[in-house]
């Protein structure tokens, strides 16, 4: 699916063991912080280490379409297919977890990302 919209940058860098690495958005399924980094979740079911933290892609991939779930998730909105009382299930039957304190503001958020998506 191609989110043609102006509240994602079409490209973010992320600094990897490899060096800087040019993204879109658009491709990543869900990001999960690891300590110091993060790890990044993409369509292809391929993942990535990058030397970011969570906040900092917060900062860059900013809601609607992008949501935080859980103190360790951010989800890419555009790839949820259903949500349960205790995980968001991602295109792909891919399980991902939410907390009870993030429940209500993240079916806000996905009310507010289908809203402008139309």
């Amino acid at each position: 699916m191609d989110h043609n919209n102006n509240l994602l940058p079409e490209v973010i860098e992320v600094k990897t063991t490899d060096g800087v690495i040019v993204l879109k958005p658009s491709q990543i399924l869900y990001i999960k912080a690891e300590r110091k980094f993060s790890v990044i979740f993409f369509e292809d079911k391929s993942n990535m280490i990058v030397f970011h933290m969570l906040n900092w892609f917060e900062g860059r991939l900013r809601p609607p379409c992008f949501c935080r779930s859980h103190n360790s998730y951010l989800i890419n909105c555009c790839h949820v297919h259903s949500i349960d009382h205790s995980s968001i299930i991602l295109n792909g039957k891919i399980p991902v977890p939410v907390s009870r304190k993030k429940m209500d503001h993240f079916r806000e958020n996905l009310k507010d990302f289908h809203r402008i998506e139309r």
